[in-house]
């Protein structure tokens, strides 16, 4: 119960920093995408190197919001998560197996 303690602290600020950070990473990750797209239209040594910076910025800024986000935190919620699909798992094959 310690483990859900944590989470449901403070109003659930765990929980919000954690998803915040996931939006945040995802929203990086497209971004990422579109400036892969765009070294194929890149013209000059200029574009190449405002890509390949925005590039490793971005990379920095994902690496940065996974250490800053605690890991003890994350750690936690993949547990709770875990738990909750095997939860669901068990329940979902208990259901068939009566159909």
């Amino acid at each position: 119960m310690k483990d859900v303690d944590i989470i449901v602290a403070n109003n659930y600020a765990a929980l919000k920093y954690f998803l915040g950070a996931v939006a945040l990473i995802v929203v990086a990750f497209f971004i990422l995408f579109f400036l892969f797209k765009a070294f194929s239209e890149s013209e000059g040594i200029n574009d190449f190197a405002t890509l390949v910076t925005l590039i490793i910025l971005i990379l920095v800024a994902i690496y940065l919001i996974i250490k800053l986000i605690s890991i003890p935190i994350f750690i936690i919620i993949c547990k709770a998560v875990a738990a909750g699909g095997v939860f669901v798992g068990l329940f979902a094959s208990a259901t068939s197996n009566n159909s």
